[in-house]
């Protein structure tokens, strides 16, 4: 069901601490995506060594590498996978604040004229698309108003 959550519900998260987990998050996201870029692109660990006095060493390099790069790799699967699942959950005016406002981090007064409604009704949508965003990944637990931080880098 794509509904807005409501108003009462919203109420009682903050926006600003809720917006800054959900942009960490992201961060994090990027961040991770460059490093699996870079570990793509370093293949000289892949590559077999004649010289044996550099073999061990090796071995255990390129060892805990391929785990790193496994686990980053895992992460930005099942990272995709949930935005993908939550953009179905996502109404169409969510779903062009969640691409305009954290994807191309569009500033506010541009998304009200994209969207073409008042501040405080994009203030809402906005509330509303990344609260679903903070619940999906865990970063706020709507019982005690928790912001959670973001996992690190190899979890």
């Amino acid at each position: 069901m794509k509904l807005l959550l409501t108003k009462e519900y919203l109420d009682q998260f903050d926006l600003k601490q809720v917006s800054r987990a959900v942009m960490k998050l992201f961060e994090d996201y990027n961040y991770k995506i460059y490093v699996s870029k870079h570990y793509k692109g370093n293949r000289s660990y892949f590559k077999g060594e004649s010289s044996i006095s550099l073999k061990n060493y090796r071995s255990n390099s390129v060892l805990e590498e391929v785990i790193n790069r496994e686990q980053i790799l895992e992460y930005i699967n099942s990272f995709k996978y949930k935005i993908r699942t939550l953009k179905y959950s996502f109404t169409e005016e969510e779903n062009t604040v969640f691409k305009y406002s954290v994807q191309e981090k569009m500033p506010d007064k541009e998304l009200c004229d994209e969207l073409a409604k008042s501040y405080k009704k994009v203030k809402l949508i906005k509330k509303s698309c990344y609260v679903k965003i903070a619940l999906e990944f865990g970063l706020v637990n709507p019982k005690d108003n928790t912001i959670y931080k973001t996992i690190s880098l190899i979890d």
